[in-house]
């Protein structure tokens, strides 16, 4: 034999070596994957409530903007009601003779 077993033996536990310092490092790098990914999980959970809020409240707010009558509206509205309220005044008026 060209080689001992001892030769043979040592360059085995030396590749062995090698092989454990390979393994250590891959798994390492397993570990910060797997962190990273339960981090974006988690992240990727929050936004997708907080899309869920958004579009509950962008909903409401079409809701109150349909129903919601635009300045004009609003104004006559104002005037119909202080019109009202006169005619209102009025009529406690002639009670109150």
């Amino acid at each position: 034999m060209a080689e001992s077993l001892s030769e043979i033996f040592e360059r085995l536990l030396s590749k062995q070596q090698i092989l454990v310092e390979r393994y250590r490092a891959l798994e390492e790098k397993l570990n910060a994957a797997d962190e990273a990914n339960q981090k974006l999980a988690e992240e990727n959970r929050k936004q997708k409530v907080l899309i869920e809020k958004l579009e509950t409240a962008n909903q409401y707010l079409r809701i109150a903007r349909r129903i919601a009558p635009d300045q004009e509206a609003i104004g006559k509205s104002r005037e119909l009601i202080a019109r009202l309220v006169r005619d209102v005044d009025k009529c406690i008026e002639q009670l109150n003779e």
